[in-house]
């Protein structure tokens, strides 16, 4: 049962937004959950998950290659030829959104297009009804999702214990056979350093492209209970808009 409320719910500024009990899947409060959006860097929460489905030896070494090297957008500065382990890459692509991070794991688990055939049959198997993927980085805005589904990953994502160990870092220093990275997250709901700093939240995942928006997707947890907000295409469009967005719901659900 859910406690009586003593004000109204709050208003939501962005085109489709969803707080949803983790442990239940219930929706508490929502703006168009269900319509379908280009959901940008977020969709590497489904990446990560179809990575860690396969269960990795996130220890191995692996060689960056050209075609991973050449993407755009938001990167964690790879070289071609270098080599860093599964484990860093993933860190990359997590915590910097690194569009090169994400794309040298896609290469490496059979390629891109196997990749994204995975990631769309793990969105039908979890129950995804809004969702279609076009690529692992979400940069390209014909891929979509909806507010309700990309709650829906996380709460999934969430039950991995390296998603969970990652997605709460607010930095994190990793080094290849060449150069050490300094990861600074993404998500300025983890960083005590963030003036939108929120101490409850234990990840998730930010993303941008004109079409898509400022977007985020986050969770948090108080007295062991943990909540979902996400946050696609916020009507604040600072770069933190979708952030102060989800922590305005969050703290209020």
């Amino acid at each position: 049962s859910l406690p009586s409320l003593t004000s109204d719910p709050p208003p939501i500024y962005a085109q489709s937004a969803v707080v949803i009990d983790a442990e239940s899947g219930r929706v508490l409060l929502s703006l168009d959950p269900h319509q379908r959006r280009p959901i940008a860097s977020t969709t590497k929460v489904m990446s990560s998950i179809v990575f860690l489905k396969a269960q990795p030896n996130l220890d191995e070494a692996v060689t960056v290659e050209s075609a991973a090297v050449s993407q755009i957008g938001s990167l964690m500065g790879l070289l071609s030829g270098e080599q860093l382990t599964l484990r860093d890459l993933l860190s990359g692509a997590m915590l910097v959104s690194g569009n090169d991070a994400i794309y040298q794991i896609a290469e490496h688990q059979g390629g891109f297009e196997q990749f994204v055939r995975t990631m769309n049959q793990t969105a039908t198997e979890i129950g995804l009804k809004d969702t279609s993927f076009r690529d692992p980085a979400g940069l390209d805005d014909s891929g979509y999702s909806s507010a309700f589904d990309l709650g829906t990953m996380l709460r999934y994502a969430l039950t991995f214990d390296v998603f969970r160990s990652l997605a709460i870092l607010p930095e994190l220093t990793v080094s290849s056979s060449v150069q050490t990275f300094h990861l600074t997250n993404s998500n300025r709901l983890v960083r005590s350093d963030e003036p939108l700093y929120l101490p409850d939240t234990i990840g998730g995942k930010t993303g941008f492209t004109p079409d898509a928006g400022h977007s985020i997707v986050a969770a948090a947890e108080r007295d062991g209970h943990i909540l979902i907000a996400a946050v696609l295409a916020s009507d604040d469009t600072a770069p933190d808009g979708s952030a102060r967005e989800a922590r305005r719901l969050l703290t209020w659900t």
